[in-house]
């Protein structure tokens, strides 16, 4: 179930920074926009949201990264109860291979 923004931000206020780290991660910009309003606002201090949106977002491109790195190797070992199939990955390789861009 989807939260309204006002039980959203609430949260945020709530949790503070430990929930920042793990949201900036996940879905950086619109968390950064929402970390910057609160920072305007004064409810958190700028130093500590700028050097965790910046760890926060160096965790989180690193994790897709190693995710695609790695990623063919767990969806050839447990891809099977997703309903992947070598036939479905074949042609995935194959449009990406018409459509490198």
């Amino acid at each position: 179930m989807i939260k309204p923004p006002n039980e959203l931000i609430q949260w945020l206020l709530d949790y503070r920074y430990f929930i920042l780290f793990p949201i900036v991660a996940i879905e950086g910009p619109i968390a950064t926009l929402i970390a910057g309003f609160l920072v305007f606002l004064g409810k958190f201090n700028f130093l500590v949201v700028y050097g965790l949106i910046i760890a926060a977002d160096l965790a989180g491109d690193t994790l897709y990264y190693l995710l695609g790195r790695g990623g063919k190797a767990c969806v050839d070992k447990w891809g099977h109860r997703l309903h992947i199939t070598a036939k479905r990955m074949e042609r995935l390789n194959l449009h990406f291979k018409r459509h490198p861009g």
